[in-house]
């Protein structure tokens, strides 16, 4: 009696796990009941039974002597207190696109029963194609960890978080996806964008180049500085980043102060690629005449270029251009397109308003574009045949040391080239560009990318002297003054 009375108590203290099989074995046969609908044993001396009350407050009677004895079978199942998915220990690292190898996250719990648990299988949420597994098990009697391994392939770079539950309690781990390590096809540092511009002796200022690339593989780099050779001084810093999958760009911030004047080159390698990337930085810089507007607020560069067949120095692109041609329909190598023998007063800007009253002084008050659909087809009236003569021209519109080429050299450098058309005239040194040219009856722009027209120095009775090519031809001609056509300033 003191052995069943004994069994009750334990039974007691075991009905708060809840899951085991009590099984009272008596000459009958057995009968099983789930712990969870067990409330209490007691035994009825009066009756000289063994009474099981259940939860639901119905009592099951056994006769004491029919009882063999009373067993339990079946597994604790386990429970906890609190699960820390925050604190979780990854072992490993998970790489997009690559096999997970040698990964698992350990994460801890407290409050453990020392009960079991089943196998998981959990899939990935935000980065798809992973599965945390853990294995079943048993718990510690306290504090404790589970293990889950990780496998499958990640879609993506990025979070991979998995939704568990363990002993009753949940929580969400996160592990982190690194994308691969950078790869490239090809990288072309020929064909970088640059932005701004460099200076001898100045402190580069929003300078940047963007180098475009193919076949980048969606993969990681890490951040770079590139010293610069040629022209030292100067660094070429790239941010950590990741390639696009496929074709795309990375973009080069260009800090420090360059020595000299020249070129500087930077050597550089991503993705498995190499090449050199090349950057101008431009002398000291000449004065524009007082008073110069800058239309759009691009000041032109002044660099030189020497066409070895006439031996003539030019500057290397038009007035208002902000870049040297890359095709002969290169809008931003147009530049601005003026009226004969006026400056810089804007003018020249291709959006400037126009007036149809003609100037009598040789700079007019105001900016807009003079139309003169009568003859002599002139904006000044009368007509001043010198303006535009030589460095010290009363209105040259070109830097310091730089004037208009007269008829003769404009016509020698159109003899130099290789062909007597548009074609002939990018294919040389100096890169002509078919800007068009605007109307001097009406102010319209016309024929741009089609025609390339730039004015001499030089006059001709009531006209000036200008060059003039297209598609099929080149010739020097006469046109009226008040027409707006490009200009290209010769190094005096």
């Amino acid at each position: 009696m003191k052995n069943l009375i004994y069994l009750a108590l334990v039974l007691s203290s075991l009905t708060a796990y809840g899951q085991i099989i009590q099984n009272v074995n008596k000459t009958s046969g057995t009968v099983p009941k789930p712990i969870t609908q067990i409330d209490s044993i007691r035994f009825n001396t009066v009756t000289n039974q063994m009474e099981i009350i259940q939860t639901n407050g119905n009592a099951e009677n056994h006769v004491i002597s029919d009882i063999i004895n009373v067993t339990f079978s079946g597994q604790l199942i386990g429970t906890l207190t609190t699960i820390d998915c925050v604190g979780a220990i990854t072992t490993g690292t998970l790489t997009s696109g690559t096999a997970a190898n040698g990964v698992s996250t350990a994460i801890s719990y407290t409050g453990g029963n020392a009960g079991t648990y089943s196998a998981q299988n959990v899939s990935s949420t935000g980065v798809t194609g992973l599965t945390a597994t853990l294995a079943a098990g048993t718990l510690a009697n306290g504090a404790g960890s589970v293990t889950y391994t990780i496998t499958g392939t990640p879609a993506s770079a990025g979070t991979a978080t998995f939704a568990i539950t363990v002993g009753g309690q949940s929580c969400s781990f996160t592990i982190n996806v690194s994308a691969p390590a950078a790869a490239l096809s090809t990288i072309n540092c020929g064909g970088a964008t640059t932005s701004g511009n460099l200076f001898s002796g100045s402190t580069a200022n929003n300078v940047s180049a963007s180098v475009p690339y193919t076949g980048g593989n969606g993969g990681f780099y890490a951040a770079q500085n590139v010293a610069s050779t040629g022209v030292t001084g100067l660094t070429a810093t790239l941010a950590a980043g990741t390639l696009a999958n496929g074709a795309g760009s990375v973009t080069y911030t260009i800090t420090g102060t360059p020595a000299s004047a020249g070129t500087a080159t930077f050597a550089i390698s991503l993705g498995g690629q190499s090449c050199s990337l090349n950057i101008i930085v431009y002398g000291l810089q000449p004065q524009y005449p007082a008073n110069t507007v800058n239309c759009n607020g691009i000041v032109t560069i002044v660099n030189d270029v020497t066409n070895p067949t006439t031996g003539l120095t030019w500057m290397d692109r038009n007035l208002g251009a902000s870049q040297v041609a890359t095709s002969s329909t290169d809008q931003n190598a147009y530049g601005d397109l003026y009226q004969w023998g006026r400056r810089a007063d804007g003018h020249q800007c291709i959006t400037s308003p126009t007036t149809a009253t003609l100037s009598s002084v040789d700079q007019p008050a105001h900016g807009n574009f003079i139309l003169a659909p009568n003859a002599p087809y002139d904006w000044r009236s009368p007509q001043n045949t010198n303006l535009w003569q030589g460095v010290n021209g009363v209105n040259n519109p070109c830097p310091n040391g730089y004037r208009l080429p007269t008829q003769t050299e404009l016509n020698n450098e159109r003899l130099s080239w290789g062909s007597n058309n548009g074609a002939g005239a990018f294919a040389a040194p100096l890169k002509w560009t078919l800007a068009g040219y605007r109307s001097g009856n009406n102010g319209t722009l016309l024929n741009g990318g089609a025609y390339g027209s730039y004015w001499s120095s030089t006059v001709s009775v009531t006209s000036s002297r200008y060059l003039d090519f297209a598609s099929s031809s080149a010739y020097m001609g006469g046109l009226n003054r008040a027409y707006g056509l490009t200009v290209r300033c010769l190094k005096n």
